[in-house]
């Protein structure tokens, strides 16, 4: 079996694209401030999901999730993949699903996760995630 660890998120660092939140692009970049990660680590025995176009509607579960932990200034997480990829790793990112979001300074430029419900990641084309190039994937041992 084939494991997997990315970069799911920078710590204080605004997205660099808009988020989606229940199927709707919010014109809020969002920051994952570091009081927010030990939320993050509900994401243990979570899907982690590929969609060749982006989107977390219909995308295929390809692992699982079985550790989130920070690393300098990033969430990592790691797991088991049990589907093999066709796009090169280099060019993949991580995204992930929120519900019950509240965020501090609703009418901010900014808005800072205060907490949540994360629910699965999806892994997608780096330009099509919030944090583009701030995440990363790669295939390991």
């Amino acid at each position: 079996m084939k494991r997997f660890r990315g970069v799911l998120c920078p710590i204080g660092k605004a997205s660099s694209k808009f988020p989606m939140v229940q199927g709707i692009y919010q014109p809020h970049p969002i920051l994952v401030p570091r009081e927010f990660v030990p939320s993050l680590r509900k994401l243990v025995g979570k899907p982690l999901k590929y969609q060749k176009n982006a989107g977390h509607f219909n995308a295929r579960n390809i692992g699982v999730i079985d550790r989130v932990y920070i690393h300098g200034e990033s969430v990592v997480i790691e797991g088991e993949l049990h589907k093999r990829l066709r796009a090169p790793a280099k060019c993949l990112g991580l995204s992930f699903t929120l519900s019950d979001c509240i965020v501090a300074g609703v009418r901010d430029r900014v808005w800072s996760l205060q907490s949540a419900n994360p629910s699965s990641v999806l892994l997608a084309r780096n330009h099509k995630v919030a944090f583009g190039t701030d995440t990363s994937f790669e295939v390991v041992k």
